[in-house]
């Protein structure tokens, strides 16, 4: 997880990598380079969805990614401070209240529910197995 300076709320957060496609990039090569940008790790990406933001009030999407890294090293980067969180920790976290990014909520749980595992109480090693077999299930079209 990344942690940095939010101006426009005034708080320093903790929060999934996440970023913008640019011109003519495919969604999951934008996660990739995101992650890797943000992070300076590379991990192994599996699309969760697209997602429209606001459908009420505007036409904008994003996807939502889940992956795993190797050989974690905390890192600080342009302002972010990289930051291994452990499951439990993450769920106390987000219990209390402190974790304030909605998307990344969401993704979590959509990710949790599509690849049907259970962030905090599964298995890393069968939390992958959910990933690998997804590979062959047809996903929502992109």
């Amino acid at each position: 997880m990344v942690e940095q300076d939010r101006p426009a709320i005034g708080l320093l957060t903790l929060e999934f990598p996440a970023g913008q496609i640019e011109n003519n990039e495919q969604p999951l090569a934008s996660a990739e380079r995101e992650f890797y940008e943000e992070t300076s790790l590379y991990a192994k990406m599996s699309c969760v969805g697209k997602f429209s933001i606001m459908p009420n009030r505007s036409t904008s999407h994003a996807y939502g990614f889940f992956g795993f890294t190797e050989n974690f090293v905390t890192k600080k980067m342009h302002g972010i401070k990289v930051r291994e969180i452990k499951r439990g920790k993450l769920e106390e976290i987000i219990l209390s209240g402190k974790f304030q990014h909605m998307a990344g909520l969401a993704v979590l749980k959509a990710a949790e529910l599509y690849f049907e595992f259970n962030i905090f109480n599964d298995k890393i090693s069968d939390i992958e197995e959910s990933l690998i077999k997804s590979k062959n299930k047809e996903r929502l079209r992109l």
